[in-house]
């Protein structure tokens, strides 16, 4: 698999975690389990993404289990390469965590 640019605008994302039990509980605990379930293939998939990119993401973390939240606004991202194959395009993208990123804790 091979993708040249990828750009995400304004996502958001709530993580909670529900359980301190093992490696702890999350509300997507249920698709990882599904996933691990599944019979493992014989070949690795191989990928190249360049010129990855976030733009005003939100992330918002409730810790069901600490009565925590933890919120990061406004974050930008910039991945130039991530892949299991050798190089195959120049990205024109840097590594970057811009501001405005803001990170608040409630308690």
């Amino acid at each position: 698999m091979v993708l040249d640019e990828g750009l995400m605008f304004d996502p958001k994302v709530h993580l909670i975690r529900t359980s301190a039990e093992g490696y702890g509980r999350y509300n997507f605990s249920d698709v990882i389990d599904r996933i691990l379930a599944k019979p493992k293939t014989a070949g690795v998939v191989r990928f190249l993404l360049t010129n990855l990119q976030l733009q005003g993401g939100n992330i918002l973390f409730d810790d069901k289990v600490t009565g925590k939240q933890l919120e990061i606004s406004a974050l930008n991202l910039g991945v130039p390469v991530l892949s299991n194959l050798p190089a195959r395009s120049t990205p024109s993208s840097s590594p970057t965590r811009r501001p405005p990123s803001t990170a608040r804790i409630w308690r």
